[in-house]
């Protein structure tokens, strides 16, 4: 039994335990010389169908179940309270031997009931059947049982009270700072639960009781001796609970019944918005520099201004705002690569003035803002149709998480207030069904408006991506944003109505012009080449008319520019400079490519593939890794281990020179991100990806090299290196990360050479079988589950046409697994 449900059984308790004290010490006279037998009798019936009552109250749930487990702190942390197990354990049995009373007085009362054909006979009273029952015994000690339960009812009662608004104060704390973390918009909700339970404190500090152990906090503590045992008996005997009281406590357990179910409720849709969020989810939006100073602050107007009609450029400036205004359906913003259009959607879902204007669109509505960036070189998550659904549902979910029944019915009906693991899959489908929802539901009390940038990062069918987001955008309560560059299928799907596209490229003349400004002219050695205003006005202009609205173009010409300025050089050098670098950026790009020491090519080219190849950014600490390639080809089985890569945190000074090598040896054309390596624009990516640029990394990287076998290397070297510091929780997880990422690129590896592949990947069982004899059992346990799970999913995966034998060979104890057989499950694990 849940501690509420036995607080509110107290209730029951005290009603019987009051009227079955009347009974025995007043009787009820049911008949006499002045009433009728039919009257005596409906009196003896009132009083037996009231015991009988009282039996179906005073009886527990169902095999007495305890539902502790289930409260919102999920992890069952009050049912193993063992100071609230015994207040309720107390309660039940209170209530058990309630009933086994009540059942004795109802068999006397009907003892005295009359049989329908006597019905001249005068009706016995109660008080003397209590009489006739006590002399015979019958009854013998139920008075005392009775105002003994008075007694432990207020003992119990009281503490057990107090406990549960404690629990359900620590619960809604908890729920809290998971809400703080989650960027959920509970709040208000939370501010009402904590002044329903600072409420509930004060009344029941408020209950006219004196010395009650519990009724404070404090429990009558095991140590005391038996005289302040009996003397809390005394204050209890004077401190028993009537009828009368009841009403001030059903009022205090009413407001912890709601309370406990809105803690569920507030417990259960953060269950379902944690499900719903995946690791990458932030890393492109914090990856999108922030708009410079004053740059595209055009796309709003500003106050008091207004349209002039014959001004064109103005009229396509006025659109975008027009629309969040009061405008529906789709906004396109498009532009040339690197004409910034990511940074403008990351300025305008961040801004001020674009929630104000959403407002006047929404009406009465709340209004509710989804963000989702795309990125081809990110995670599979963020170039998916899955992580834009999901993405656009969390945000969606954070700021009205009560809209969560109505978008998931199905799944919010199995959703409980404990997190499971099993239910955090979600389909594209079911994402997807729950935005139609949403779209079509009317009363909905908000109104949607999603940015979601770069389409043409979609690694799917961009058809069926447009016709999705137009489809969502017919609602009444939704709207989307969307930027991506002029490709056709985008062309065809957003451009008919001019009022709904703009064209950022066209459009930033001045934001490029201020954004050279602040580059040069705040460098600190520009004041050194003594250029007038004038001439440096007309040089800025020069480079913002070359720029042709990209700028990507800009900053990387202006950085090489700096380099000059670094280097001494004078006006005349920087114009020159100027002149040299090309206005395309692929161009551009195999500029700066030339422009890095032969003598480095192969760390370049090596890079390069490395950072194409990865399936998501690399930790800058795998680039460090793979440099001792360069030293010794199988440096993975031969060199000495390296303690430092083990470590939390390695040193900076061994991967501050690791990245100063990355950006000397790369042409600046490699970023760094927090602890990861990838490019500066995903115009880079996709230019080392054409074909001159392929043949020509594989030209430079030496004969022979192979990017999969090289990753493979670089995480199993460091898996080797954590092997020392095994017997750390935190370490053997981390060993577990390394060897799924072994696996992620293990297929192709096998397929570059798979002889050196599978000597790699027989580190795995070679430091299994060199550690084994230690008592390293969290590594044991590690090794021995990873290759049950190869096991498993290679038996899966194996066709009906392999013979029996090699399913019985795989189905072995993983680690007695022959070479052969490690090497067969590895390959079908990673197929």
């Amino acid at each position: 039994m849940d501690p509420l449900t036995a607080l509110g059984l107290v209730g029951n308790v005290v009603q019987f335990v009051d009227f079955a004290l009347k009974l025995i010490s007043t009787g009820a006279e049911i008949a006499g010389s002045a009433r009728g037998a039919t009257e005596g009798t409906l009196e003896l019936e009132k009083v037996c169908n009231t015991l009988n009552t009282f039996t179906l109250k005073l009886g527990l749930e169902e095999s007495g179940q305890n539902r502790i487990a289930d409260s919102p702190e999920g992890d069952g942390a009050l049912a193993d309270n063992g100071e609230t197990k015994k207040h309720v354990m107390a309660l039940e049995e209170i209530a058990v031997d309630c009933r086994t009373v009540c059942g004795q007085l109802l068999n006397i009362v009907k003892g005295l009931r009359v049989n329908k054909g006597n019905s001249n006979t005068r009706i016995k009273s109660f008080a003397a059947a209590i009489k006739t029952a006590r002399a015979g015994g019958k009854i013998s000690g139920l008075e005392e049982r009775l105002k003994r339960f008075q007694t432990l009812i207020t003992l119990h009662f009281f503490p057990l009270l107090n406990q549960q608004q404690s629990h359900m104060l620590r619960v809604l704390n908890r729920l809290q700072d998971q809400s703080r973390h989650l960027r959920l918009e509970q709040t208000a909700k939370f501010d009402e639960l904590s002044k329903r339970l600072k409420a509930v404190h004060t009344r029941i500090q408020c209950i006219p009781f004196e010395g009650i152990p519990g009724k404070d906090g404090e429990l009558p503590g095991a140590e005391k001796g038996t005289a302040a045992r009996q003397q809390t008996s005394q204050q209890l005997a004077a401190n028993t609970l009537y009828p009368k009281d009841l009403r001030t406590l059903e009022g205090i357990l009413s407001d912890l019944n709601l309370t406990e179910k809105d803690l569920e409720v507030a417990a259960r849709e953060q269950v379902l918005l944690e499900s719903l969020d995946f690791v990458s989810r932030p890393y492109r939006h914090e990856n999108i520099p922030v708009a410079h100073a004053s740059t595209f602050e055009w796309i709003f107007p500003g106050h008091g201004s207004h349209i002039v009609q014959n001004d064109q450029k103005t009229l396509e400036q006025s659109r975008f705002f027009n629309w969040l205004q009061s405008g529906s359906g789709t906004f396109w913003v498009f532009g040339k690569a690197g004409a910034g259009k990511s940074t403008l959607m990351k300025f305008i879902a961040s801004h001020h003035k674009t929630r104000i204007a959403l407002k006047e669109w929404a009406g009465p509505k709340n209004v509710v803002m989804a963000m989702h960036y795309f990125w081809s070189t990110g995670t599979a998550m963020q170039k998916s149709l899955k992580g834009l659904l999901q993405e656009l549902l969390y945000d969606i979910l954070c700021c009205c998480p009560e809209l969560a029944p109505d978008i998931f019915p199905d799944r919010w009906r199995r959703t409980k207030s404990t997190a499971s693991l099993s239910d955090n899959h979600w389909s594209a489908d079911e994402l997807h069904e729950g935005l139609r929802l949403l779209a079509r539901h009317h009363s909905v009390p908000v109104k949607c408006c999603f940015f979601i940038d770069g389409l043409d990062e979609f690694d799917g069918d961009h058809y069926k991506l447009c016709q999705l987001l137009k489809e969502l955008s017919l609602s009444a309560n939704l709207k989307c944003c969307v930027s991506s560059r002029p490709w056709n299928v985008f062309e065809d799907a957003f451009a008919s109505d001019q009022s709904t596209k703009l064209c950022i490229h066209d459009l930033t003349i001045q934001d490029i012009w201020n954004y050279t400004e602040s580059r040069l002219t705040g460098f600190p050695r520009w004041k050194e080449t003594c250029i007038s205003n004038e001439r440096s006005t007309e040089f800025i202009s020069d480079i913002t008319e070359r720029a042709q609205g990209v700028f990507l173009w800009v900053f990387l010409v202006t950085r090489s520019l700096r380099d000059g300025l670094v280097n001494g050089d004078t006006i005349h050098d920087l114009q020159r400079r100027l002149k040299a670098l090309p206005t395309d950026l692929e161009l551009f790009f195999k500029h700066m490519l030339d422009l890095v020491d032969p003598f480095y090519h192969q760390y370049m080219s090596r890079t390069f593939q490395l950072t194409i190849n990865a399936k998501e950014p690399l930790q800058l600490l795998t680039y460090y890794v793979r440099e001792s390639e360069y030293q010794n080809d199988n440096y993975v089985l031969e060199l000495p281990l390296d303690p430092d890569l083990a470590l939390a945190n390695l040193p900076p000074v061994l991967l501050k020179p690791c990245r100063r090598r990355i950006n000397a040896r790369c042409g600046g054309l490699l970023g760094f991100r927090k602890d990861r390596v990838e490019f500066i624009h995903r115009t880079v990516h996709d230019f080392l990806l054409t074909r001159p640029m392929q043949d020509y990394l594989v030209q430079k990287a030496g004969s022979g090299y192979k990017v999969n076998l090289s990753t493979v290397k670089a995480f199993a070297f460091q898996f080797r290196c954590f092997l020392p510091a095994a017997s750390s929780l935190e370490n053997v997880a981390k060993m577990k990360t390394l060897w799924n990422e072994c696996l992620r690129y293990a297929n192709e590896a096998l397929d570059e050479d798979e002889e050196s592949g599978m000597n790699i990947l027989d580190t795995v069982p070679d430091v299994y079988r060199d550690y084994a004899v230690t008592n390293k059992f969290s590594l044991r346990d590690t090794i021995d589950e990873t290759y049950k799970d190869c096991v498993v999913a290679a038996t899966a995966l194996c066709k009906t046409s392999v013979k029996t034998p090699l399913l019985s060979e795989l189905s072995k104890n993983a680690s007695e697994l022959s070479s052969a057989s490690r090497r067969i499950a590895l390959r079908r694990i990673t197929q």
